[in-house]
């Protein structure tokens, strides 16, 4: 048996894979669980980009070869990347083929109205995106698996283990804590003690709020405009390690979502909601995020030309951009 984490991506997973790692000994010894992290290069993993190519590497043969070592050894691998939720049914297919011990496939979910401008903040600060955000969700709809769709992106993934197989949590209003919740989860143990005490936050993955990230999406245009990698790839650290503070103090958050937005975003979280709610019998989504009142619309989109010439001073020195 192995088991499956596939994300979503800004669903927690950097922060359940912390906490596997964390944990791994514990995990082992008294669960019989073994985290197997993957290989990366230049932040990619390779074994995805295989699954896709029809071809296994090197890498890809070294990570098999370690679930087999695993499971030789009587344990449970668990195997995590957020990336697998865009996985075409073909590379599904694939990992199905040359993984056949796993038996079940977790994924964590998130109302597309809270999560759609996470990921715009989070590409943005990272340099990722120095498009505004309307541009960014008209881009983000027709090409990005998270869309809000999470039924249709699970289908594959059910048809290729069957829905019993597959394990999905809610992450937002009326949910627990998440990252504890998938831990019971994966031991199995759900609403169990798990005497591993409160998870930290993961600094790399946070959000500023909205005059930090528009301020970032403004140098990083500039520096991207001039073609100056090393420039960008510096301040991309930087950002990773702002302490805390320096994160606190940019941490009001924007109504980035128009009137039309959220309308279209609610359309579909309810009804994917209720789709997923038919094929596993059961209450996924609490009842009362479906209830819930629709976020607040923007009155303006926020940008750099929203802030007064002292705020934009004041940011960018927090961020060392003065």
């Amino acid at each position: 048996m192995t088991i499956l984490h596939i994300g979503f991506r800004k669903c927690a997973s950097t922060a359940i894979q912390r906490r596997l790692l964390d944990t791994a000994a514990e995990m082992e010894a008294r669960h019989s669980l073994a985290y197997l992290p993957f290989e990366k290069r230049a932040g990619r993993i390779q074994f995805q980009d295989d699954l896709a190519a029809q071809q296994l590497s090197a890498a890809s043969l070294r990570f098999i070869g370690r679930v087999d070592q695993a499971l030789a050894r009587g344990l449970t691998p668990i195997v995590s990347n957020e990336m697998f939720e865009g996985l075409a049914p073909p590379s599904i297919a694939r990992l199905k083929a040359v993984l056949p011990s796993v038996s079940r496939v977790v994924a964590v979910i998130r109302d597309p109205r809270a999560l759609i401008p996470s990921i715009y903040g989070f590409r943005t600060q990272r340099g990722a995106n120095v498009r505004d955000f309307d541009q960014f969700y008209a881009q983000l709809q027709r090409r990005d698996p998270m869309r809000g769709r999470f039924f249709d992106i699970l289908e594959p993934w059910a048809e290729a283990f069957g829905w019993d197989a597959v394990s999905v949590h809610f992450m937002g209003a009326g949910s627990p804590d998440i990252v504890r919740d998938v831990m019971a989860d994966l031991i199995a143990a759900p609403g169990g003690d798990l005497a591993l005490g409160p998870p930290a936050r993961v600094r790399a993955n946070l959000t500023l709020g909205w005059r930090g990230i528009e301020v970032l999406r403004d140098a990083f245009a500039i520096l991207g405009a001039a073609r100056d990698e090393d420039a960008i790839l510096a301040l991309r650290k930087r950002v990773i390690r702002l302490a805390p503070d320096k994160v606190a103090a940019l941490g009001e958050k924007g109504l980035y979502l128009s009137a039309a937005q959220i309308d279209e975003l609610t359309s579909v979280f309810v009804a994917q909601a209720h789709r997923l709610h038919q094929a596993k019998g059961r209450e996924v989504v609490p009842a009362q995020a479906l209830a819930a009142p629709a976020p607040s619309a923007r009155s303006v989109l926020p940008s750099i030309e929203q802030m007064r010439p002292d705020e934009i001073g004041t940011v960018r020195e927090t961020l060392g951009l003065a």
